[in-house]
C-alpha cells in the first residue's frame, strides 16, 4: 500500500532534484494530512504490526460500525482524526492500533520540524454555496466522461473495492451503483455529499495554517488578472531578503 511516508520520500528525491536544476516546485494539494508532511517534515516512526488488534478492531466494526471507532479515534486522538475521513477504517483502525501498542495517539508519532522549505504558500476561496454547486456540476461532468466505464474496466482487471484505491471518493459510490446497492441518481447524489463534505474539511484544515494567503475567486474574476497577481506575491515571498 502506498503511505503518505511514500510519498514524503519520493516528493522530497523530486524537489531536490528540481532545486538541483534552478527549478521552482510547485506542490499543489489536496490532501492536508500529505502536504502538512511534506513541507513540515514528518518524521515517521515504523511500528510493528499487531495482527491481534487489528482483529480485535475489524471484529469489532462488523459488529457496532466504523462509527463507532471513529468515535473511539476521536477521544484518544482527536488531533489525527479530524485530518481522515471518518469512512476510512484503513487509517482508523491503524491509528488506534499504534495507540493500543504504544499509549501514545497516532499524531505524537509525527513530529514538525517547521520550514524545511522557503514557501510561498497560495489558497484559492470560494463561497461555499457556488463552491458547492461547481462540485455537483463537476460531478456531473466526470459521470459524463466515463467514471463508469473506467470503473467497469478497472474491475476486469482485478482491481476490486478491497483495495485502497477504490475506496477512494467516486470510484467506492460506482462499485456500488455497479453491485445493486445505489441506484444511478443515489450514486451521483453521494459523490456529490461526499465530495461537498471533502472540500469542507480540506479548506477546515488548510484555514489553520498560516502561511497560506488567500485569494478570492468567483464567476466574475478575471483569471489571467488573478495569475498574475498570484505570481507576484510569490515571487516577493520566494526572493525577498
Amino acid at each position: 500500500d502506498y503511505t503518505v511516508a511514500d510519498y514524503q520520500t519520493q516528493a522530497k528525491e523530486i524537489i531536490g532534484d528540481l532545486n538541483n536544476n534552478e527549478i521552482i516546485p510547485i506542490l499543489v494539494g489536496g490532501t492536508g494530512l500529505y502536504y502538512q508532511a511534506l513541507v513540515d517534515n514528518y518524521t515517521f516512526y515504523p511500528m510493528k504490526t499487531q495482527y491481534e488488534i487489528r482483529k480485535k478492531w475489524e471484529q469489532i466494526v462488523k459488529e457496532k460500525g466504523l462509527d463507532f471507532a471513529y468515535e473511539y479515534l476521536l477521544e484518544i486522538d482527536k488531533e489525527y482524526a479530524e485530518l481522515i475521513s471518518r469512512n476510512d477504517q484503513k487509517r482508523i483502525i491503524r491509528a488506534i492500533e499504534v495507540y493500543e501498542i504504544t499509549g501514545q495517539p497516532f499524531s505524537s508519532f509525527q513530529k514538525r520540524d517547521t520550514n524545511t522549505y522557503k514557501l510561498a504558500c497560495v489558497g484559492l476561496y470560494m463561497e461555499r454555496p457556488v463552491l458547492y454547486k461547481r462540485i455537483n456540476e463537476r460531478v456531473l461532468h466526470m459521470i459524463d466522461s466515463g467514471l463508469i466505464e473506467e470503473v467497469l474496466w478497472l474491475r476486469k482487471n482485478g482491481y476490486d473495492i478491497h483495495l485502497k484505491s477504490m475506496q477512494s471518493l467516486g470510484y467506492m459510490q460506482v462499485c456500488y451503483y455497479l453491485d445493486g446497492f445505489l441506484t444511478k441518481e443515489q450514486m451521483i447524489y453521494e459523490i456529490q455529499k461526499e465530495t461537498r463534505r471533502f472540500a469542507k474539511r480540506q479548506f477546515t484544515w488548510f484555514n489553520k495554517d498560516k502561511r497560506i494567503t488567500w485569494f478570492e475567486i468567483d464567476k466574475n474574476t478575471d483569471r489571467a488578472k488573478l495569475a498574475e497577481k498570484i505570481s507576484k506575491h510569490m515571487e516577493g515571498q520566494l526572493f525577498s531578503m
